[in-house]
């Protein structure tokens, strides 16, 4: 099995639907997606219009659902808090280890691209994780850009670019759309994302 890790309702779905549709079995589980305390209302919830933040991360888990629904892999959803909720620390690596025990392969957010909950869920993932292999964090690769050298190194592991062909291309948009709380939003920040040019490609590093 083929444990992907995703640090939001979202990520592993805009990052890695190469592995998601791969034909192996994929569990993907999702790290921050806790509820946060009743009366809780965080910025980003809130600037996509969120009056609770509680009900704005059910109604995410609800997408994800169907978006996973859409490449055919089950998700698990850790309790941890997203970061615009102010949650101090949380023992990450203690509520990933069990969930990645006797995979085959795990992958988690290379987390280079300015997000810090997905730098610490690649540092959490990188201290219990030997065999750890990684993701370009997509959207935020847009912005930063892929490092186009052929077969670049990280951590030891050689890159390797997906392109995704027309059908597998036109699946993942159709899955994208499922995030209709996120997508305004991420669109204001990265530009269009529902676009099969923007999306269809992918790097692993392995």
């Amino acid at each position: 099995m083929i444990v992907v890790v995703s640090p939001h309702l979202d990520d592993a779905v805009l990052s890695c639907w190469s592995l998601l549709t791969s034909g192996d079995e994929v569990q993907v589980v999702t790290v921050f997606a806790g509820e946060p305390p009743e009366g809780v209302l965080g910025e980003w919830d809130a600037d996509g219009g969120a009056s609770d933040s509680r009900v704005r991360v059910r109604e995410r888990i609800a997408e994800d659902r169907a978006a996973l629904a859409i490449a055919g892999c089950e998700g698990v959803y850790l309790d941890f808090l997203d970061e615009q909720y102010d949650p101090g620390e949380q023992p990450l690596a203690d509520g990933l280890r069990p969930l990645i025990e006797g995979a085959d392969a795990v992958y988690g957010p290379k987390g280079a691209f300015g997000n810090d909950d997905h730098l610490r869920v690649h540092d959490a993932l990188a201290a219990i994780c030997p065999g750890l292999r990684f993701y370009a964090d997509l959207p935020y690769s847009l912005v930063e850009g892929f490092d186009l050298r052929p077969g670049t190194r990280a951590d030891g592991l050689m890159s390797r670019d997906v392109a995704l062909d027309g059908e597998t291309a036109e699946r993942k948009l159709e899955a994208v759309r499922c995030y209709a709380t996120q997508l305004a939003q991420l669109e204001e920040h990265f530009g269009p994302l529902v676009n099969a040019e923007r999306l269809g490609r992918e790097r692993l590093w392995e």
